[in-house]
Formats: structure tokens, C-alpha cells, sequence
């Protein structure tokens, strides 16, 4: 009985408290798999009367700076491998935010502006895919690899974002993270 008007007040919205942060195997707060090594954060309390996103969403403290137009929806954090986060967009266009802190100083990718080639260079690949046709949307990697070396003599460019125009549907983040000491990605939705 208990269980039972527990679960009526949080439906309610009369209860304002944040769930445990999710940090193993099991489903994420919006149905993905969280992997270990990779935290998803939980939704937060209901938007304020200023923001007018759909009914059911609600907005996440944001981890990253950025623009004041847009809501963060999600926050992914972890460290290194590969996992797996399931999002779903309720809006026409969205914005994929994200940073990475690489456990290697100096070096890129082969893609790199600065051409080296070596195997031991810190990488951060997200894929991004269509949940119901499981067609690849985009892959989205950070500008010029990771090289804070580089960042040193140039200016650190994180945040790095990309937009998106194709909304209104479930995508999965196939997330692929070598040789970092963490990252974090953002949902952002237009207010």
C-alpha cells in the first residue's frame, strides 16, 4: 500500500527528488544501456513555466558550457570502451555536445591536421543511429583528434557540438572512447 502511493505522488509530480545516478549494466533512465565506466544522469524535476518542452520531458543540469537557447535533455559521462545510450528527441532539431579529456599529452589521429600516425592517440567516436531503421545518422568525432598538446599552443576548442535536423524520433549513441580520462556528452533541444 505504501509502494502503492509512493509511486501515485512521484507520478503526481508532488515529489521532488532525483533518482540515484545509474552506474552499472543495468537499463538507464530512459530505457539505454548504460555500460561501466559510463554514468547517465537522471531526468530532473518538471521545467520551469519559461521552457516549453513537449509533456514528459524535462530538462538536466547541464556539466557543459554553452548556449542559453537550448535545454539539455540528457547527460552522458564515462571514461574509456565502448557503450551503447538510447535518447529520444522531441523536437524538429537537436544538438549533440560534447567534450573528452585524453589521458595522452600531444599526438592525433590519422585524420589529424598535424599527420601523425601513431597507434596510442586518445579517441572519441560517436555514432549516432536511427533506433527504427538502424540507419546511421552521422558519426561524430572531435576536429583535428585529440591533442591537448596542440590545444596548449593553439586554444583549447571544447566544447566541440554538432546539429542535427532530424528530430522527433528514438536514436542510439554508439559511444567508442580510447585512452581517456573521461568525457561527457549532451542532449541539447531548442527552448
Amino acid at each position: 500500500m505504501v509502494f502503492f502511493l509512493m509511486v501515485l505522488l512521484v507520478v503526481a509530480g508532488c515529489v521532488d527528488e532525483t533518482p540515484p545516478v545509474e552506474t552499472n549494466s543495468s537499463p538507464g533512465p530512459d530505457g539505454g544501456n548504460v555500460s561501466p565506466g559510463t554514468t547517465a544522469l537522471p531526468l530532473s524535476p518538471t521545467p520551469g513555466p519559461e521552457q516549453s518542452l513537449p509533456p514528459g520531458v524535462v530538462p538536466v543540469p547541464s556539466l557543459l558550457p554553452g548556449s542559453t537557447k537550448l535545454t539539455t535533455i540528457a547527460v552522458i559521462t564515462g571514461q574509456s570502451g565502448i557503450s551503447t545510450k538510447n535518447i529520444t528527441v522531441p523536437s524538429s532539431s537537436w544538438e549533440l555536445w560534447y567534450t573528452a579529456d585524453p589521458q595522452v599529452t600531444g599526438g592525433q589521429d590519422s585524420r589529424s591536421s598535424t599527420g601523425s600516425s601513431s597507434a596510442v592517440f586518445p579517441c572519441l567516436s560517436i555514432q549516432v543511429t536511427d533506433s527504427r531503421s538502424g540507419e546511421t545518422v552521422g558519426t561524430v568525432e572531435p576536429p583535428g583528434g585529440l591533442d591537448s598538446y596542440l590545444w596548449q599552443r593553439a586554444g583549447d576548442p571544447r566544447p566541440w557540438s554538432q546539429k542535427f535536423f532530424q528530430g522527433h524520433r528514438a536514436y542510439s549513441l554508439i559511444i567508442t572512447a580510447k585512452r581517456l580520462k573521461s568525457y561527457t556528452i549532451e542532449i541539447r533541444v531548442p527552448k
